[in-house]
């Protein structure tokens, strides 16, 4: 994980924002690493964890002129911030995916000093399941393997 995504993690974490890493770093995480062009975090779409979304990514520098909280409390609303391979998705909903259900099952470690909230295995399963990408569906069925090795 590169240096400005353990920067915005960190400050996440000291802003107490409600988030989970999915996408291609949490295939990463529960399965082998792969490839992948950007981080992919999704947030709790409230409006308190909307305004602490707001106030950490203008203390991480990332460019706010054009971003609202209210656009961060939108489902369908993706910011973005960089250029692949260290661009960062911040998603305000995932179709069908339930934020606090998911935030219960999350898997919380630490990578270094930096504490990271990473979307469960099943969850992310299901993701992948709904994408349904050709990425995706390789992605969920690496990940059906993982979790039945585990069971």
């Amino acid at each position: 994980m590169n240096s400005d995504f353990r920067d915005l993690l960190q400050i996440f974490a000291a802003y107490k924002v409600r988030y989970l890493i999915i996408g291609g770093y949490a295939v990463s995480k529960h399965s082998e690493p792969r490839y992948t062009k950007d981080l992919d975090i999704w947030i709790d779409n409230s409006i308190e964890n909307a305004e602490l979304v707001y106030s950490a990514l203008k203390a991480f520098g990332a460019p706010m002129s054009d971003v609202t909280v209210n656009d961060l409390t939108t489902p369908s609303m993706v910011y973005q911030i960089g250029i692949e391979p260290t661009r960062v998705d911040i998603i305000m909903g995932l179709a069908e995916m339930d934020f606090d259900n998911c935030w219960k099952r999350r898997e919380s470690v630490s990578i270094g000093e930096i504490p990271m909230n990473f979307i469960s295995l099943s969850d992310l399963i299901e993701t992948k399941d709904l994408a349904g990408r050709p990425q995706d569906i390789i992605d969920a069925d690496n990940l059906r393997r993982q979790l039945n090795e585990q069971n």
